[in-house]
């Protein structure tokens, strides 16, 4: 039962396999056993997965639908840590669900109307919209905001459809991350981090680029650009952890600066860490590459 359940299981089914009150403690007092989260347990040894986790919740409320970032995770949105964070506070399953008494350790959400629910790996969830949606709303402002620069870059979500929700949603709890974020969109910056670039290249008052360019190889879209100079074909990435993390994100932003290079693209990278704490020189480094001038940024109230 538990190999096809991700290794999860419950008492209930160790019960109905033969294991006794008395045997079921003593495995989970000698670390055989530990509780995952709710009804949900595991093997000493088993992995925390996206999918052991879901399992966990959906055995903990069979009539609930996996949402928000337990959904998210399972997607393969960049939750991980947060989910890690959610299991040690003991919130880390989430349902939509009108039934059923509370457990502890899953997280019940009152189903507002009626969502469209897919099946994955044999779970109840809400759609990958929906559940990124619900990750934006729930999630602290600063994480809220990271997430949407990865969701918007892979178009799981768009500004319009940002915007919609927002309306749809005011008065509502975490309406104001939706608001939040639609503000900082509208810059152009699908990150914090992002909007720090744009800052900079603006006081350093360079023009002739855009941001969030689809950028097409051979009529194949290989990019999209956080800032691109088309003009110099030079493409300039901030590189945030929720974005570009993942073992996954490092190999996949490898091949696409391979590609972008191959087509006669130069690439500029920078962190977080650049933008705070060396404006000048990131400045100095993408006008040297786009071929300007470098210019004079006057005096400024706030200076780098």
């Amino acid at each position: 039962m538990s190999s096809r359940q991700s290794g999860v299981f419950t008492r209930a089914q160790a019960h109905a396999a033969g294991w006794s009150d008395y045997r079921i403690r003593r495995r989970l007092d000698d670390g055989s056993w530990r509780q995952l989260l709710g009804r949900g347990l595991v093997g000493g040894s088993t992995p925390v997965t996206p999918l052991a986790v879901a399992w966990a919740t959906h055995l903990s409320h069979p009539r609930g639908v996996i949402s928000h970032t337990t959904a998210g995770w399972l997607y393969g949105f960049p939750l991980a840590s947060v989910v890690h964070e959610q299991l040690a506070a003991g919130t880390a399953g989430h349902v939509l669900t009108d039934v059923g008494t509370a457990v502890p350790g899953v997280v019940r959400h009152r189903v507002i109307q009626p969502r469209p629910t897919v099946r994955f790996a044999g779970l109840p969830l809400t759609g990958r919209l929906d559940t990124a949606l619900d990750c934006l709303v729930v999630l602290p402002r600063d994480r809220a905001v990271s997430l949407w620069g990865w969701l918007s870059s892979r178009a799981v979500l768009d500004r319009s459809r940002l915007a919609q929700e927002a309306r749809a949603r005011f008065g509502r709890p975490g309406t104001p991350n939706l608001l939040a974020i639609l503000g900082l969109s509208g810059t152009g910056a699908a990150s914090v981090a992002e909007r720090r670039l744009h800052d900079i290249l603006r006081r350093g008052r360079i023009t002739g680029w855009e941001a969030n360019v689809p950028v097409r190889v051979n009529g194949v879209i290989v990019a999209v650009a956080d800032v691109l100079f088309a003009a110099a074909r030079l493409v300039v990435e901030v590189d945030g952890w929720a974005a570009h993390g993942s073992r996954e994100a490092f190999v996949n932003d490898r091949r696409r600066q391979n590609l972008l290079m191959n087509a006669g693209y130069r690439v500029l990278r920078f962190t977080w860490d650049d933008l705070v704490n060396r404006p000048r020189e990131v400045l100095a480094e993408i006008t040297a590459a786009a071929g300007f001038q470098r210019v004079s940024l006057g005096r400024t109230r706030q200076p780098w």
